[in-house]
């Protein structure tokens, strides 16, 4: 009996861990739609939506549209912080 509880117990609370660790994964990732700052008008610049999925979680690589312009988040009526790739 005691042969049997103990690998039981070992392959349950790796299933826990690993679970668990993938859960905390996906929901730190909020994906947001990518805009770009149009600069055409200096002093009126807007936020135009590129239709790129973006997240807000820091990596090591920006988020960019199709020809390489840095994308950006949405608040209101500006969009003053990066994304980065999902």
């Amino acid at each position: 009996m005691k042969k049997f509880i103990l690998p039981a117990f070992v392959i349950l609370m790796g299933s826990g861990a690993a679970f668990v660790t993938q859960s905390f994964k996906t929901a730190d990732k909020a994906i947001v739609d990518g805009y770009r700052i149009d600069e055409s008008d200096p002093e009126n610049p807007t936020c135009e939506n590129m239709h790129v999925a973006c997240s807000d979680v820091a990596t090591p690589f920006i988020c960019e549209d199709t020809v390489g312009n840095q994308l950006f988040e949405l608040q209101g009526t500006s969009c003053p912080e990066q994304l980065f790739k999902p």
